[in-house]
Formats: C-alpha cells, structure tokens, sequence
C-alpha cells in the first residue's frame, strides 16, 4: 500500500508512538501547530471520513476515546482541539482518516487566518440554535469589519 500513514502505522517509515492499541495508532503531527498536536489514526485504512458506514460506528467511537486518553496523557486538563479534516475543502492533505488532538495552549475560535475569503465565510452572527446559552451570547457576531486574529 503507498498510503503514508498505513507505512507509519505498520512500521515501514518509523515513528514514535504517543499511543497505540489493536485499533489505533497515535503519533506526533510532523508540522505541529499548538504545543501538543498528535494525529490519531485507525490501523484500518479509511481513506476519509465520509468513506465510513454504520459498521463503523465503534472504530470511530474508539478514535475519540483514544484521543481523550492521549489528552490525559498529556496533562491537557484545561483543555484541548479535536478536528478530522474531510476532503481537499476540509484540509484534509493525507488520505488516510485520522483525528487531530491540538492543545498546550489557547486556541481561538474561529480557527481562521483574516483574510477576504475567510471573512466572507463566517457567519454574521452567533447560530439561533446557540443563543440560549449565555456563554455563546454574541460571542460570534461578525460585522464586515471584523478583525478575526
């Protein structure tokens, strides 16, 4: 298989381990961008996230739960990022599913460079279905001027 994460993950290239089991294998991102920032990755080769079906339900369930130990692992106690990058729009630059684990320092939100074409992606204000919670109480009003760091 030419898949590079199937190589890192079998053996063929090397790497350190964060954490690993019969179902997953968790290593260090090689252009990490907080702190801590470790990929974990099922041993079964899913090439992204949309190629999975009910069956695998559990695996993903288990990727989840293995990156939350990872977290604990790590002393990430105040808090820490979860991503899967889908598709060439979504980021996703290896074809092998996989979940990022970011932490070891804040993270803003959105996670976005300020640029014209980010700008025009945000929403102009905070989702509906958030405003009953006073955490989210225009937290994520936007204007045309918006400053996003």
């Amino acid at each position: 298989m030419s898949c590079l994460f199937c190589k890192i993950i079998d053996g063929t290239i090397p790497s350190t381990a964060v954490y690993e089991d019969e179902l997953c294998y968790a290593f260090a991102d090689l252009h990490p961008q907080a702190p801590v920032h470790l990929l974990v990755a099922p041993r079964e080769h899913i090439a992204t996230l949309d190629d999975t079906d009910p069956a695998d339900g559990a695996l993903l369930g288990h990727l989840l739960w293995a990156v939350s130990e990872v977290a604990r692992e790590k002393g990430l106690a105040s808090g820490y990022r979860v991503v899967i990058n889908t598709g060439p729009d979504g980021g996703q630059t290896v074809d092998h599913l996989h979940v990022h684990l970011l932490g070891g320092r804040p993270l803003i939100w959105p996670p976005a460079r300020s640029t014209a074409d980010t700008k025009r992606a945000l929403p102009m204000e905070a989702p509906s279905c958030l405003a009953f919670i006073p955490a989210y109480a225009g937290c994520c009003a936007y204007s045309s001027s918006s400053s996003i760091p």
